[in-house]
Order: C-alpha cells, then sequence, then structure tokens
C-alpha cells in the first residue's frame, strides 16, 4: 500500500497517462480523487502495520517513517534534476538510493523487525534490499528505452520525453562530444524530446555503449545484494533471495 501510494503521487508529478497498462488515477478520474487516493493509501499502510508491531514496535514504526521520508526526499532530488544542466553519476546514485532503494531497503528491513531478527540480520537485509533497489531503478531507466510498449504498461521514451536525468542520459553525455552532444544539450534545453525522436535517442545511446553500461552497473549492484545477504545467519531461506533478485533483472516491466 505504501508503495502504491508513491506510485500515484509519483504519476501526476510526472503528468503519466498510463500505470502497469492502464490509466493512472489522475487520469482516470481527476488530480484531487488521486492525491486524496495516495494519502488514503499512506494511513492505511500505517494502520496495517501497527497491527504486525507485535515486537520491537519503535524501531519498526521508525524505519518505515524514515523510508518513507526518503522517498519523498528523492523524489524531490528528481524533480530538482530536470531544471540542472549538469547531474553526475554519484549525484544520481545518491538520488536513486532514496527515491526508489530507500522503500526496498525499508521493506527488507521490516521484516528483520518484525520477526525480532539479530543485529547482523537486520543489516543484512537492509543492505539486500539497498542495493536491489538501485539495480531496480537502473533497470527501470533502462526498460523506458528498450522495452517493448505491450509489456511494458507506460510509455517507451518517457523518462526522455520529459528531460529525466536517468542512468543512461548521464553516461550518454559524459561520453558523447561533437554532434552526439549537441543532441543531448537539445533535450535539456528543450526539457525533453518529441515522441517521434525516440528512436533516434535510442541509436544514440546504442552508439555511445550506454545500454550496456546500465546492464553490467545492474549485474554489479545485484551482486552486492547478493553478498549482503550471504551473511544472514539463517540459510535455509536464501534461496528465495536469489530468485528475488534474479527476478527482477529479468522483468520486462
Amino acid at each position: 500500500m505504501l508503495h502504491n501510494f508513491t506510485l500515484v503521487h509519483d504519476d501526476i508529478m510526472d503528468n503519466a497517462d498510463l500505470r502497469r497498462g492502464n490509466l493512472t488515477l489522475h487520469k482516470k478520474y481527476n488530480l484531487n480523487t488521486a492525491i486524496l487516493t495516495g494519502d488514503i493509501l499512506a494511513a492505511v499502510a500505517y494502520e496495517f502495520l501497527l497491527k504486525d508491531c507485535k515486537v520491537n514496535a519503535k524501531q519498526a514504526l521508525d524505519s518505515f517513517t524514515k523510508g518513507l521520508v526518503e522517498v519523498c526526499e528523492g523524489q524531490s532530488l528528481d524533480t530538482e534534476f530536470e531544471t540542472r544542466k549538469n547531474v553526475s553519476l554519484p549525484e544520481y546514485i545518491k538520488m536513486i538510493e532514496k527515491k526508489t532503494a530507500a522503500l526496498a531497503r525499508m521493506c527488507c528491513e521490516l521484516g528483520a523487525y518484525l520477526a525480532d531478527g539479530s543485529t547482523q540480520d537486520i543489516k543484512a537485509l537492509s543492505d539486500y534490499g539497498k542495493y536491489l533497489g538501485i539495480a531496480f531503478q537502473i533497470q527501470d531507466d533502462l526498460l523506458d528505452i528498450t522495452a517493448v510498449r505491450a509489456e511494458f504498461g507506460k510509455m517507451i521514451g518517457g523518462d526522455l520525453m520529459e528531460g529525466k536525468k536517468t542512468f543512461l542520459f548521464i553516461e550518454a553525455f559524459g561520453k558523447a562530444k561533437g554532434e552526439d552532444k549537441e543532441l543531448l544539450l537539445k533535450v535539456i534545453a528543450n526539457k525533453g524530446i518529441r515522441s517521434n525522436q525516440i528512436d533516434k535517442y535510442k541509436k544514440l545511446y546504442e552508439k555511445l555503449g550506454v545500454i550496456e553500461d546500465a546492464r553490467t552497473e545492474i549485474k554489479n549492484y545485484t551482486n552486492k545484494a547478493l553478498k549482503s545477504i550471504d551473511k544472514l545467519s539463517n540459510k535455509s531461506e536464501i534461496e528465495i533471495f536469489h530468485w528475488l533478485a534474479d527476478s527482477l533483472i529479468k522483468r520486462n516491466r
């Protein structure tokens, strides 16, 4: 429910038309209905969390609230980046640590608190969620330009159309020279591109090798996540974490 709250408000801020192949709430109904729906989802998420807080209630609530705050901070940074001419890769990674990875980290950490896990287990699960969350967001950036729309469930090339500074754009901007650099500068100057230009920029990304760069980083962060989970004291259920990491890398939406 907390995740869906973030998606409802994210769609409003991005003025997105589609989510999971369906009209977004603000497009299907109206802006006020979507805002209120997001607010209610966040409130009800807390209501259900409290029902599960049999142990470590304060730590669980702190983790949940911190995760929510960081997601909002990350979304704010993402919005700020759209108006900036230069965004470095470390700045981008820091932003997605908050916008996306903080939620994944909190989910894993929360499970450990509610199961009364050890300090070592909480740290292992927290790191697993953080690194997997970063891999997930870079994968999302990659799918935005490489996915098949029927499978992706939303507009292909939406990040470029909105002028977002994604992993691929930042990497391309750092590598590009001459006419290629000019093309990328136009994205910044015009605050995005038209839908009929998406294929042109996809070919530019392929030429500069940033699609492969993204795939490499996804694997790197996924491997970091799996190394973190190896530190769990109970190895009997570890396979599910490997399955989750593998499924996220192979997803097409």
